[in-house]
């Protein structure tokens, strides 16, 4: 490991020091990222169980359809058809339902549950910590990109998504803390 090889690798003009360093910062962070996910998860598991809730099947079936727009997307993302995942894993759009059944069940349960508990917390997002992660969004795509994104956060599912977003980080770091 050397000055030339970092700069190969790296593409950063870095001393030995400087790249272990920064390695080192990047596996601690990964590190923390890794329990505050499974912390996450086991509040969420935690959640689920004491649910009780007797959801209308209306609901569930479209969430079923958001599940399943999801893969199709994916799969398509991926450049192939819907049609032959379904041939070649030899399932009907009605198995296909009936596999996410309990999957669309657990996510209206969760949504259900942080969203009382985010209320009964009173956790709230301002308008200017929306801005600034609508802001942090934005950045990280290319400026020609920067119109669709506003427009998108106007109509109003992003705005949505962030607003979502934050409220949850917000309810994570009270509860787990």
């Amino acid at each position: 490991l050397n000055k030339e090889f970092i700069k190969k690798a790296s593409g950063q003009d870095k001393t030995v020091e400087e790249f272990k360093s920064d390695i080192n910062d990047y596996l601690s962070a990964e590190k923390k990222q890794k329990v505050k996910a499974e912390q996450e998860n086991n509040y969420i598991e935690e959640l689920l169980k004491k649910i009780k809730v007797e959801l209308p099947p209306q609901l569930v079936e479209e969430e079923i359809e958001f599940i399943i727009q999801d893969v199709k997307k994916d799969i398509e993302g991926r450049g192939a058809k819907f049609e032959d995942y379904l041939k070649q894993a030899k399932l009907t759009m009605e198995d296909l339902k009936k596999k996410y059944e309990k999957e669309a069940e657990k996510r209206i349960k969760v949504r259900l549950g942080l969203r009382e508990i985010i209320k009964l917390e009173k956790i709230e997002v301002s308008d200017k910590e929306l801005e600034e992660e609508f802001e942090k969004i934005k950045a990280m795509y290319p400026p020609k990109e920067h119109g669709k994104i506003e427009k998108d956060f106007k109509k109003g599912q992003l705005k949505i998504q962030l607003l979502n977003r934050l409220s949850l980080r917000k309810l994570f770091e009270k509860v787990l803390s």
